[in-house]
C-alpha cells in the first residue's frame, strides 16, 4: 500500500508539472507593443487661384493653395522649351483652363492633375532664369523677362556711346 501511494504521489507532482509547463510556454513574460499602422493625415492643398503680375525685369507668376504647399520639384525641359513643376499632395481640379501671359518669354501656364500630385508647366519662348519659392500656401514663381535681341542692340550702342 505504501508504494502505491508513494506511485500516487509521484505521479500527481509530476502530472502538476506538465500543466504548469504547459502553461508557462503558451503565455509570454513580455507583451510587445502593437504596432502603430495608422499613417499620419497629410493635408492636400486645393489650388484656388493662379495669376501672374508683370514687373520691370520679371513676370512673378502666384499660385495660391488652401493649405501650406509642400516643397517641389521641378526642371527645364525642351522640345517644347518649358519649366515642369511637379507639387505633391496638390489637387489642381478647380483650375480649368490655362493662363495666357504671352509676354514674349513666356507663352502659357498649364495645370494637369494626377493621383496625389500635380504638375504646373510654364512655356517657355526664349531660355531664361527662374526663381522659385514657397511662401505659407502660395507658390511663388519669378521668371525673368529677356530682351529681344533689337533693344540689346540698342542698350549696346548707348552704353558704347558712353565710353
Amino acid at each position: 500500500m505504501r508504494h502505491s501511494r508513494i506511485l500516487k504521489m509521484t505521479m500527481g507532482a509530476v502530472l502538476l508539472l506538465f500543466i504548469a509547463a504547459g502553461c508557462a510556454t503558451k503565455k509570454p513574460m513580455t507583451q510587445e507593443p502593437k504596432p502603430d499602422i495608422s499613417a499620419p493625415a497629410v493635408k492636400v492643398s486645393t489650388i484656388q487661384k493662379i495669376s501672374f503680375t508683370e514687373e520691370e525685369n520679371y513676370t512673378r507668376i502666384q499660385i495660391e493653395g488652401s493649405e501650406p504647399i509642400a516643397p517641389p520639384f521641378y526642371k527645364l525641359l525642351s522640345d517644347p522649351l518649358r519649366i515642369a513643376i511637379d507639387v505633391p499632395n496638390i489637387d489642381l481640379k478647380e483650375i480649368k483652363s490655362p493662363l495666357r501671359i504671352e509676354n514674349g518669354t513666356i507663352g502659357d501656364v498649364l495645370t494637369t492633375q494626377y493621383d496625389d500630385k500635380g504638375r504646373i508647366e510654364i512655356s517657355l519662348l526664349q531660355m531664361t532664369n527662374y526663381n522659385i519659392s514657397n511662401e505659407e500656401t502660395n507658390l511663388i514663381i519669378d521668371v525673368e523677362k529677356v530682351k529681344k535681341v533689337e533693344d540689346a542692340k540698342e542698350v549696346k550702342k548707348e552704353e558704347e556711346s558712353l565710353k
